[in-house]
Formats: C-alpha cells, sequence, structure tokens
C-alpha cells in the first residue's frame, strides 16, 4: 500500500504519524480475492514524504509561477516512479492536487489513484468527475472557506468523490493522529454503506491508519466513467465482483 504525501500543509504531527506506519505490515488476506490485489504487497505501509515548493495565495495564476509548477512536475515525476495507490495533502498542500487534476485530468498517469484530501483549500475550476477523492473536514473547519467544500458537493452524488465530515473537529483534524488502533468493523461498515449506496453518517471517526486504508479499499469500489459525466445524478458504477459476498475483517499481522 504505497501512500505519496505532499509535506507543504501536512503538519508536524500529521507527518510524525505517517513517518511511524512506514513500513509497518498489515494483513489484507480476507479482501486480497475481493479486490483482485496481492495481500502481501499492498499490506505493507509505504509512505513517501516529498517536498514541494511553498504554495503561494489562492489569487496567483498558478500556471504563471515557475516554483509551482516546479512542484507539480516533481509530484508527476513521484506518481510515474513511486505508483502510488493514495496521494495524502492537506491544507495548502490540496492546492497541487487540484492543479493537477485540472490540467492534466484523464491524461493522468495512473486512474487507479485516489487522493486523500484532509482539511485541503482548493482551487476553482477543477472538475472532479475522472477522479477518485476522499475529502476530510471538520465541522468547525475555520480556515477552509465553507464554499469550497460546498463546491465538492453536486460531485459526490457521482460516486467517486467522498465526503467525510469529523464532529467538533477543527483545522487541524487532530483527532486523526489519537491513535493507532485499526476498528475493522467500523472500515467493513462503510464499505458496506458504499456499496449499497447507502448515506454515511456524519460524524467520522476514522484515525488516520484507519483512513488510509478505507482510502485504499474506496479506490477499489469505484469505477471512473470512460468520459466525463455530465449528469450529477448518476450512480456508482461498482465492480460485480465486489458485490458477491461481505468483506472480511483486516487482521494486523503479528
Amino acid at each position: 500500500m504505497k501512500v505519496l504525501v505532499v509535506d507543504k500543509g501536512i503538519g508536524f504531527e500529521k507527518a510524525k504519524y505517517l513517518s511511524t506506519l512506514n513500513n509497518k505490515d498489515y494483513s489484507l488476506t480476507k479482501y486480497s480475492s475481493k479486490l483482485n490485489t496481492d495481500h502481501k504487497e499492498n499490506g505493507v505501509f509505504e509512505i513517501k514524504i516529498i517536498t514541494v515548493p511553498e504554495p503561494t495565495s489562492s489569487g496567483i495564476n498558478y500556471e504563471e509561477n515557475e516554483e509551482f509548477q516546479q512542484g507539480i512536475v516533481t509530484i508527476l515525476n513521484e506518481i510515474d516512479n513511486f505508483k502510488p495507490n493514495i496521494i495524502i495533502a492537506s491544507s495548502r498542500g490540496g492546492k497541487y492536487i487540484c492543479e493537477i487534476i485540472k490540467t492534466k485530468g484523464d491524461t493522468l498517469i495512473d486512474k487507479n489513484i485516489v487522493y486523500l484530501l484532509l482539511s485541503s483549500m482548493l482551487l476553482p475550476g477543477v472538475d472532479f468527475n475522472l477522479s477518485k477523492v476522499v475529502f476530510v473536514y471538520g465541522s468547525e473547519e475555520k480556515t477552509v472557506p465553507q464554499q469550497m467544500i460546498n463546491n465538492l458537493k453536486p460531485f459526490s452524488d457521482n460516486g467517486n468523490c467522498l465526503l467525510l465530515q469529523y464532529k467538533e473537529q477543527g483545522h487541524d483534524l487532530s483527532v486523526l493522529t489519537s491513535s493507532l488502533d485499526i476498528d475493522e468493523d467500523k472500515i467493513d461498515n462503510y464499505c458496506q454503506n458504499i456499496l449499497l449506496h447507502q448515506p454515511l453518517e456524519n460524524n467520522v471517526t476514522f484515525n488516520l491508519i484507519e483512513l488510509i486504508i478505507f482510502s485504499f479499499l474506496f479506490e477499489k469500489l469505484v469505477k471512473l466513467p470512460e468520459k466525463k459525466i455530465t449528469n450529477n445524478k448518476s450512480q456508482f458504477l461498482l465492480s460485480p465482483s465486489l458485490l458477491q459476498n461481505q468483506f472480511g475483517a483486516l487482521k494486523k499481522r503479528q
């Protein structure tokens, strides 16, 4: 399970937490047959934090900013070489992900990536229809304008963009780094709700390791359309094999 992390905006506590996950081995055996993945390979966390230039104010034309564009090149090169399953960006680091989606769109190197955005700043004019996104925010968010979050909601109707709210959490989402425990039933329940097109509860309680595992599974649950969606009310496109049997639990390898 390869995780690429944009350093800007991630914060010290989250970076420290992610570093402790590196090379830890969690068995995904009971998921492997359903997800058509090698559980041994994907059960090992490979965390890579990359350094990019500091994004400037939101009013700038990023296409004309050389440092920002160099950061884009750095991320795209890492996608090509590291081949991550998940890309994590937080706060201002999310501007990089938005620019990549906005400019690369359906030509992106690997469509089997899920973008895990934590209290992320967003850029205008981004079409998320052809990307798999898990956007996490707190009910007490004061840094990211509410209108930015509201702009994601039409894309969530298509199923490939998921919004998860943490109650009584602010911009730093401190609960994410509160524990390294894995609640297997909770992850399983969320996966089942997605498969059955049932709404998710408004108060998410995943810690960061659970959120990464869930995001990895979310990517396997949802298929992107072959062309841009014009109707935001379309349904999930799911792999038929995933509709069979109930998801098993994740077991931490002793």
